[in-house]
């Protein structure tokens, strides 16, 4: 009896221990979620903010282009993890800011890394509550 009770009891621990790894890692999981959707809305705003001052007659910024280019591939980083595809084009879209007047509007449409449909993308993953790949 004394033999099955201590069996139980170590059973019960390595569930419990097991638990505590689950809820850890779900919890690293949603903060990987966070650091990419707050990395690609930064760079969302950031750029906005810099094409409205362009329409506005403001003069071309190359500190901030540059500013906007490692913004888009620091985004890049964390959405690896959930959407590969997104991921390239955030990277692309940092390659892009480097030297935005070697960018054709009909390359930027090609690439699909026009800030609208990468916006939209991203709106699609929050509202899903994207989960990292295994």
């Amino acid at each position: 009896m004394a033999l099955a009770l201590t069996t139980i009891s170590q059973l019960t621990k390595s569930i419990l221990d097991a638990l505590k790894t689950l809820g850890a890692h779900r919890a690293k999981q949603r903060e990987l979620v966070d650091e990419a959707l707050t990395a690609i809305r930064k760079a969302v705003t950031r750029t906005d903010a810099y094409i409205k001052a362009r329409h506005a007659n403001k003069p071309a910024d190359p500190e901030r282009e540059a500013e906007l280019s490692e913004l888009w591939h620091l985004a890049a980083i964390p959405l690896q993890h959930f959407d590969e595809d997104l991921a390239r084009r955030c990277n692309l879209k940092g390659t892009y800011w480097s030297n935005p007047d070697e960018w054709p509007s009909d390359l930027v449409n090609e690439a699909r890394i026009g800030l609208s449909l990468i916006d939209k993308q991203a709106e699609h993953l929050l509202k899903l509550g994207i989960k990292p790949k295994r």
